[in-house]
């Protein structure tokens, strides 16, 4: 045994297998194989060499020696079998000088005192109005401070002059915000257009709906009218949202030959019955400078159904297309009744505070339809700060009453032939509210 531990465990264990299993008897047993278990007593005959008759007839004989070496051979193989299996467990997977002490992974104390990290600034200078922003790695997320964007600042209250006066803020007076148009009794003439491509009357005539525009657009200006708006009228019946493709199409050829024949007049437009963002894009492709938004706040219920308010979209379209084209909102607006009650003077003032309109215009119940003068006054009490035009219903003998409230109107069917608004315009009819409106 004193030898046992120097020899392998494997080469150790195989030998005494083969004497201890394969031959357990010490019949089997050859005395090479005792020798090279170590220094013990060898017997001096072979008993595989007897002969097989013997062998037969009568049982071996077994000496004491022998037994004692059975014995000790099942003894020893025990203990090898043992200390190859602890050997084993032992062993590594790869060589001691491969060997890496194991990661030790402790669980964080909630409670443990924290250690103050310093601000990480970065060292890089400023371009296009840009502002380094100094981030605490420890500091709340929502107290950090907001890089600024370095986009174009777009003020949605500027005027629409070029030149606006001296010293005007941005919440400046009502005639301060739309010097060039002079929306000082300002006078808004419509253009109502016939059928456009895709609606149930169209005549199938991109000419002559152009033609009929530019006559009226040319009546109106050489009476004295001193800007257009813009609407596909003769599209009845009206959808509650987006518009076709085509109608959109049809009014940016149009009025970019508006703005071709007369390019000192200033144009808005307005598609109906509500679409906002398509009348903001051909504003701004033909260059437009308002539009009208017949539902800029709230909702209501219309000959269309439930028509409600897109704001959202409007205003982040206008910013995305960097384009300054003001929002003409109606307060209430034609043919349409709140969804739910809501005092006149709130609509006004969400649709100045909330749906950032620039200007708002007070109508009738419809068109053609006379505009309450209550209403007008309301409205100029809640917001006095804001534009204020009438929308409907203006006469030779009420515009100068209404002017007088007002910064301005916006007229269509008075000045058409018999007053009739599926009629051109009539030049005479023209000449006449224009005079009205300037006589003070």
């Amino acid at each position: 045994m004193e030898h046992a531990v120097a020899v392998r465990a494997r080469h150790l264990r195989v030998a005494i297998v083969r004497v201890a299993a394969d031959d357990g008897a010490p019949e089997g047993l050859r005395l090479h194989v005792a020798r090279r278990l170590g220094h013990l007593p060898a017997t001096r005959e072979c008993v595989e060499g007897r002969p097989r008759d013997l062998l037969a007839h009568a049982p071996p004989a077994i000496t004491a020696q022998d037994e004692e070496l059975a014995d000790l051979a099942r003894a020893l193989a025990r203990e090898v079998r043992l200390l190859a299996e602890d050997r084993e467990a032992g062993e590594l997977a790869v060589d001691a000088d491969q060997e890496r002490a194991p990661a030790r992974v402790a669980p964080e104390t909630l409670d443990a005192p924290r250690v103050a990290v310093e601000p990480i600034v970065a060292e890089v200078p400023v371009f296009d109005r840009s502002e380094i922003v100094q981030v605490e790695l420890h500091e709340p997320a929502q107290d950090r401070p907001v890089a600024g964007t370095g986009l174009l600042h777009l003020d949605v209250r500027r005027a629409l002059s070029r030149h606006p006066e001296p010293h005007a803020t941005p919440f400046a007076s009502a005639r301060g915000r739309l010097a060039e148009m002079r929306l000082e009794r300002t006078l808004i003439g419509m253009v109502h257009l016939p059928p456009l491509p895709g609606s149930p009357r169209w005549e199938g005539s991109m000419e002559r709906a152009t033609a009929a525009a530019l006559d009226d657009a040319r009546a109106l200006v050489e009476g004295g009218i001193e800007a257009l708006l813009v609407e596909n009228y003769g599209d009845a019946p009206f959808t509650t949202g987006r518009v076709e493709p085509a109608t959109v199409a049809a009014m940016g050829v149009i009025a970019a030959e508006l703005r071709r024949a007369l390019p000192k007049t200033p144009l808005g437009v307005n598609v109906l019955k509500n679409d906002a963002r398509a009348a903001l894009a051909v504003a701004c492709a033909v260059g437009g400078r308002f539009i009208r938004v017949n539902v800029h706040a709230g909702a209501v219920v219309a000959d269309q159904g439930i028509v409600q308010t897109d704001a959202y979209h409007t205003l982040r379209d206008r910013r995305l297309l960097g384009t300054d084209v003001k929002i003409f909102a109606d307060v209430g607006g034609k043919h349409a009744q709140p969804l739910v009650p809501v005092e006149l003077e709130q609509t006004a003032r969400d649709l100045v505070h909330r749906g950032l309109a620039d200007a708002l215009v007070v109508s009738g119940p419809g068109t053609g339809r006379a505009t309450p003068v209550a209403d007008v006054k309301r409205v100029r009490l809640a917001v006095p700060d804001v534009p204020l035009l009438v929308g409907s219903g203006v006469t030779p003998e009420t515009v100068a009453e209404l002017l007088s409230l007002a910064d301005g109107v916006i007229v269509g069917t008075s000045m058409k032939v018999q007053g009739d608004v599926r009629r051109p315009v009539d030049p005479a009819r023209v000449e006449k509210l224009v005079a009205a409106a300037r006589r003070r």
